[in-house]
């Protein structure tokens, strides 16, 4: 069997609602915080642009690189040509292949107005002699 007890004639505890002070911070003590957290994601944002910018001008520099070695070989290519091709050993054997010939007349230098080792200024066409 079970036993059910009798009410007690103690009275229980009165229970009263206390009503407390809110504990919400203010509105001007969230600011400083609220502006220092946007600042600081304007600055991560401003840190991603420039590295991204930097990234992209040294890629394009890359670029430029590899372009400037390639127009240094054809250069240099094109340097080794001419030195060939203006060689006088094929210069003479072309221009006999045209049908040209050094004279039989040998080739004098004349100096006109040359002035002398020390001095003034002679003219051997004027029949002038040295000193």
């Amino acid at each position: 069997m079970s036993v059910v007890r009798a009410p007690s004639r103690e009275r229980a505890p009165r229970l009263a609602i206390v009503r407390g002070r809110k504990v919400a911070l203010p509105r001007m003590a969230m600011a400083p915080w609220l502006l220092y957290t946007g600042l600081l994601a304007l600055a991560f944002l401003g840190l991603v642009y420039a590295q991204t910018s930097l990234n992209t001008k040294a890629m394009e520099l890359d670029g430029i690189r590899a372009q400037v070695v390639v127009a240094e070989a054809e250069g240099d290519a094109v340097r080794l040509e001419i030195a060939r091709l203006s060689s006088p050993d094929r210069v003479i054997g072309r221009a006999e292949e045209m049908g040209m010939h050094l004279p039989d007349v040998p080739l004098r230098t004349i100096l006109v107005d040359a002035p002398a080792p020390d001095g003034p200024v002679v003219s051997l066409a004027a029949g002038g002699t040295r000193p």
